[in-house]
C-alpha cells in the first residue's frame, strides 16, 4: 500500500492534519498489524518523517477506507540499512475531524468567544488594590443645593405665643445670644400693672417658655428654599425680641418664616469606572467595588455587579429644617437607557441642639442606612472564591482556576460602612460627596489567556463554528471509530481541543 510521510509540527490535542510537504512511499504491513497502532515496513534509509497519513483511496481493499487515517510516529527502528519499520498510532483528533467539527456540544470555554459580560473566576487576582475617584465639593456654594460651613449656620426657632408661632429662621445667626436681651427692658417699660403681666402669662407664658427649641444646621439656607420672601420682628408672646446695633439704637432682631420645611436638591456624578468597558466582567464584584461617602449620612457600600450598565448616580435628598432630619434616595442611571432605578436610601440628623429653649428637639436620632444589594454581594464574593461554576473542573482550567479562588479566598472580607453619621459635628469632617471605585489587577489580561485558556462561552454550539482552544463539557462524538478511540475524542474536547 502507499502512505504519505511528513516531518509535521502540530500540538498534542489539536485537528491540524499536514495540506503539503509530504512524500508518498509504498510500504509493507508487519504481521498481526493494527489498524490504529500499526506498524509500517519500507525501503527507507532515513528516519526524517514523523507524521504519517494513509489516504482511504490508496489504502488496500481490507484497510479502513471511509475516512483518511494519520498517524503520530511514535518509533523507528532500522532493519538493514534500506529497511526500516515505523511504530505509529492513530492521531485520532486529526482522522475524525469532520466528526469533530459537526458535533454538538456545550461548550464552557473557547478562544474566540465574543462574551465579555460572563465572570471569569479561574483567572488569579492579584493582592494590590487600586482607586478611583469622583467627587463634588459641599464646602463651596453649588447647583445641587447644600452648602455645608459649620461656620455660618442657620439657626432655626421653634416659638409658640401670642407674637410669633411656629418656626423661624434667624436672618443674622449671630442674634441667637441676644434673643432675650431685650426681656428686661420691655417688662419695665410695658408691664406697668399686675393685670398686664398677668395676661402675658395667660396667653403666652415667659419669654423663654414662649421659645420651644433653637437648633443650629451646619448648612446655609437661603430665605427661597423655606418658603419666605421677607423677614419680620422675632416676638416671644408678647416680649419683642431686640437688640442693640452699632448706634446703640434698639432694634428688633428679624426672622424669616418658615412656610416650607422640606428643603430638597440632587447632585449627580460620573461613575469612576477607569478603564473597564460597558460590558467588562471585571466591573463586577469582587474585582471592582464602589463607596459612597455622603456628607452628614456616612459611607455606603454600593455593588458594582449592579451597577455594570450604568454610568452616572443620581443622589437626591430632603433636610426637614425644622428638625435637621436629612435623608437620601441614591438612584443608578442606564449608560444607553437613561432609566433610573433605586439602589440605596438611608437618613441622618444635621441638626445642633443649643442650650436655648425650655423643651428642645430630640436630634440624637441615627437612622442606619438601607444598603444595596447586600446579601448579593455577600452571595457573588462566595461564588468567586468556591468558582463554583458548571464544568469547572475541566482539566485544561485545574491549576490555575484553583489558584484564582485561593487567592480571592485569601483577600478576605472588610466592614463596609453603611451610612449611620448624625448629628452637626459631622459637618467638621469631609464636606465632599466621594464615590470611589476600588478594583482589583488580575495576573494577566483576560485576552491574553485565550489562546491558551479560552474565554468563557457557556452555551451549546457546533464545534465547527469556532476556530482555536475549545473546551466542552459532555462531549459525545458521533463517529465509526472504535469506541475507545471515541471516547478518547470526547475526553479531549472536554480537556480542551485545538481546532485547527
Amino acid at each position: 500500500m502507499v502512505i504519505t510521510l511528513y516531518s509535521f509540527a502540530k500540538k498534542r490535542n489539536s485537528t491540524r492534519r499536514p495540506s503539503s510537504g509530504g512524500y508518498d512511499v509504498e510500504v509493507k504491513l508487519k504481521e498481526n498489524c493494527s489498524i490504529y497502532n500499526p506498524t509500517f515496513v519500507l525501503n527507507h534509509n532515513a528516519g526524517d518523517f514523523n507524521y504519517i497519513k494513509v489516504s482511504s483511496q490508496q489504502g488496500s481493499n481490507y484497510w479502513k477506507s471511509t475516512m483518511d487515517l494519520y498517524y503520530w510516529v511514535d518509533d523507528i527502528t532500522f532493519l538493514t540499512d534500506r529497511i526500516i519499520s515505523a511504530q505509529c498510532s492513530l492521531d485520532v483528533f486529526a482522522s475524525a475531524k469532520e466528526d469533530i467539527l459537526a458535533t454538538r456540544a456545550n461548550i464552557m470555554y473557547c478562544a474566540d468567544s465574543p462574551n465579555t459580560d460572563i465572570v471569569d473566576t479561574r483567572i488569579p487576582v492579584r493582592s494590590n488594590v487600586s482607586y478611583i475617584e469622583n467627587s463634588i465639593d459641599l464646602g463651596v456654594a453649588n447647583e445641587g443645593g447644600i452648602f455645608i460651613d459649620e461656620r455660618i449656620t442657620s439657626i432655626m426657632l421653634s416659638v409658640t405665643g401670642k407674637g410669633s408661632f411656629g418656626v423661624y429662621m434667624l436672618v443674622y445667626p449671630s442674634d441667637l445670644s441676644e434673643i432675650l436681651d431685650g426681656v428686661d427692658g420691655y417688662t419695665q417699660s410695658a408691664i406697668v400693672d399686675i393685670l398686664a403681666g398677668l395676661k402675658q402669662l395667660f396667653y403666652g407664658g415667659t419669654a423663654s417658655e414662649c421659645l420651644k427649641a433653637a437648633i443650629s444646621l451646619p448648612v446655609v439656607i437661603a430665605p427661597a428654599d423655606i418658603g419666605a420672601t421677607s423677614s419680620e420682628p422675632l416676638y416671644l408672646g408678647n416680649y419683642p425680641a431686640q437688640k442693640e446695633n452699632q448706634s446703640q439704637q434698639v432694634i428688633p432682631i428679624p426672622v424669616y418664616k418658615v412656610n416650607t420645611q422640606i428643603m430638597k436638591g440632587s447632585y449627580s456624578i460620573n461613575i469612576p469606572w477607569g478603564s473597564y468597558i460597558q460590558g467588562d466582567w471585571r466591573r463586577c464584584s469582587p474585582y471592582c467595588d464602589f463607596y459612597l461617602y455622603i456628607p452628614f449620612i456616612g459611607t455606603l457600600h454600593l455593588n458594582a455587579s449592579d451597577l455594570v450598565n450604568d454610568n452616572v448616580i443620581e443622589i437626591d435628598f430632603a433636610i426637614n429644617v425644622t428638625s435637621g432630619d436629612i435623608s437620601v434616595l441614591v438612584k443608578a442611571v442606564h449608560a444607553q437607557t437613561g432609566e433610573r432605578r433605586i439602589i440605596s436610601t438611608s437618613s441622618g440628623n444635621m441638626a445642633i441642639n443649643t442650650p436655648f429653649g425650655s423643651t428642645g428637639i430630640d436630634t440624637n436620632r441615627l437612622t442606619q442606612s438601607i444598603g444595596a444589594g447586600a446579601a448579593a454581594v455577600g452571595a457573588s464574593v462566595a461564588m468567586a472564591a468556591t468558582g463554583n461554576i458548571a464544568g469547572a473542573a475541566l482539566s485544561l482550567a485545574g491549576g490555575i482556576a484553583a489558584a484564582a479562588g485561593g487567592t480571592l479566598s485569601a483577600l478576605g472580607g472588610s466592614g463596609y460602612g453603611d451610612g449611620g453619621l448624625g448629628g452637626g459635628a459631622s459637618a467638621g469632617l469631609d464636606k465632599h460627596i466621594r464615590l470611589v471605585n476600588i478594583n482589583r489587577a488580575l495576573s494577566d489580561s483576560p485576552d491574553n489567556f485565550a489562546s491558551t485558556y479560552g474565554k468563557p462561552f457557556m452555551r451549546p454550539d457546533t464545534i465547527g463554528n469556532h476556530a482555536g482552544l475549545v473546551i466542552t463539557e459532555g462531549a459525545s462524538v458521533s463517529s465509526d471509530l472504535s469506541a475507545a478511540l471515541i471516547d478518547a475524542i470526547n475526553a479531549g474536547l472536554d480537556g480542551g481541543l485545538y481546532i485547527e
